[in-house]
């Protein structure tokens, strides 16, 4: 969250051509700030996460 607030993309390969993905998909919307919402008030979020911790799996 940190990173895409500060546009200051992260080194390792992956996580850089996720993070141009996501830039790419913010500015086509429009997303002018990005908010952090914690897990105990986005149950559809804390659902898929603790799905893709049991499965080891990510979505």
């Amino acid at each position: 969250m940190g990173q895409l607030r500060r546009r200051r993309p992260p080194k390792t390969p992956r996580l850089f051509d996720l993070y141009r993905q996501f830039r790419l998909l913010g500015d086509r919307l429009g997303v002018i700030t990005w908010i952090h919402h914690l897990r105990q008030y986005n149950r559809m979020a804390d659902a898929l996460a603790n799905v893709a911790m049991d499965s080891r799996r990510s979505f």
